[in-house]
């Protein structure tokens, strides 16, 4: 399970799962997770 942590203060996310500490913007949160699965 992907779990994700905004981080209001960079306006980035932290995806956390398979592949650590990703640090990502909002809007692609979708697409780093759908990769992370692949």
């Amino acid at each position: 399970m992907v779990v994700l942590h905004r981080d209001t203060t960079t306006a980035a996310s932290t995806v956390t799962g398979p592949r650590r500490d990703v640090i990502i913007a909002p809007d692609k949160a979708i697409e780093v997770a759908v990769d992370v699965h692949v």
